[in-house]
């Protein structure tokens, strides 16, 4: 069998990178595979085609015919995410009995069946496709929603595994961050520093709690492109006397700086807000927390359902509740131990052979 896999990226830094990254790299030796990607991973001892996002309508057709020729020779063209990934995979097997498998991820595997040219070609391609496989059944509620008679089922993510780290080098991390050995919760938030992911709103529910425990910490990992919702973050946190306490974090670009960041926290929190056709598909930080026993507080109507064994690994909320943030975050705080089991328990339930051995019952 020969396999070519679609995908934004490799790099661990991107999502979806390390998404494909976990699944490409645990695919049976026995199996051909090739990857096509915007971003490559040179490391990775895989063949990889390089393309390009296009610009225009042109450079697209073009990408597409450039994607046919490179999957000549495949069996099966597994796409990860629908816009612009999927119709190029669709390009792959038009006129040919060649498998397409469509992993349905979040925001633009559903925002692009709202416009008119995009939603079209996404529809046919996901109506072409043997499998449209979601990694929440958030997401796969929002595609049926749209594309009704696909052939859509719910496969989760697996769980990361973050390097072990020295005592050393986590408290080379606490010392920079300034944090002392007292700060108790210390609240983390891994991902794009956006309305979506929802910081703010997180900062406003620490606020909140500040009473029941006064020697939180908030940890902001992330980019720092959006500059403006950032000095919103800045703004509230002056505004609220927190400035000691909120910590922007631009530099973790390791899996080694993210195990340590975890290590130094006690609960993560992905409190993202459904931004027009925008949502969270998954929350993959929420398991790689869990995997140091981080309790995490997430929200309701996104695939963040899927990530959270409410009442067990952590608490679900409703989107903007600040007066729930904080009231998860007081219970958390209060029963430690108990929270800090169930997310090892239910970082046990998920893993990356699980879900690859999925796929491969998909491919035949």
């Amino acid at each position: 069998m020969t396999i070519t896999y679609i995908s934004a990226s490799l790099s661990l830094a991107h999502g979806t990178g390390r998404f494909t990254r976990e699944i490409v790299t645990r695919i049976p030796k026995e199996v051909s595979i090739s990857v096509i990607t915007e971003q490559p991973e040179p490391s990775l001892q895989i063949k990889q085609h390089v393309i390009r996002r296009a610009k225009s309508w042109w450079a697209f057709l073009s990408t597409c015919a450039r994607v046919r020729k490179l999957t000549q020779a495949s069996d099966v063209i597994h796409v990860f995410d629908g816009w612009p990934f999927a119709v190029y995979g669709l390009s792959a097997v038009l006129g040919t009995k060649k498998k397409l498998i469509i992993s349905g991820i979040g925001t633009y595997s559903v925002a692009p069946l709202k416009q008119r040219l995009k939603g079209s070609l996404l529809r046919y391609a996901y109506g072409r496709a043997d499998a449209i496989p979601c990694i929440s059944a958030f997401t796969a509620m929002q595609i049926r929603h749209e594309c009704p008679r696909a052939p859509i089922s719910v496969i989760k993510m697996g769980s990361t595994s973050l390097p072990l780290v020295s005592e050393s080098q986590v408290a080379a991390w606490r010392v920079a961050l300034g944090i002392p050995e007292s700060a108790y919760p210390v609240v983390i938030t891994v991902g794009e520093i956006k309305e979506r992911k929802g910081q703010l709103d997180t900062l406003h529910g620490i606020k909140y709690a500040l009473q029941k425990i006064p020697n939180a910490q908030y940890l902001i990992v992330g980019s720092d492109r959006d500059a403006a919702y950032i000095q919103k973050i800045r703004s509230s946190a002056e505004r609220f006397g927190m400035t000691k306490q909120v910590h922007f974090i631009h530099t973790a670009r390791t899996d080694a700086d993210l195990a340590c960041l975890y290590s130094l926290s006690h609960i993560v929190a992905l409190n993202s807000n459904n931004v027009a056709s925008h949502f969270e598909g998954f929350g993959l930080t929420i398991l790689e927390g869990a995997g140091f026993g981080l309790p995490s507080i997430g929200s309701r109507d996104c695939g963040i359902e899927d990530a959270i064994l409410d009442g067990t690994s952590g608490i679900m909320t409703t989107q903007h509740s600040h007066t729930e943030i904080g009231e998860a975050l007081k219970r958390i705080a209060s029963s430690y131990e108990n929270f800090q089991s169930g997310a090892h328990m239910w970082y046990s339930a998920f893993s990356w052979e699980k879900t690859v051995a999925a796929y491969l019952t998909l491919y035949g």
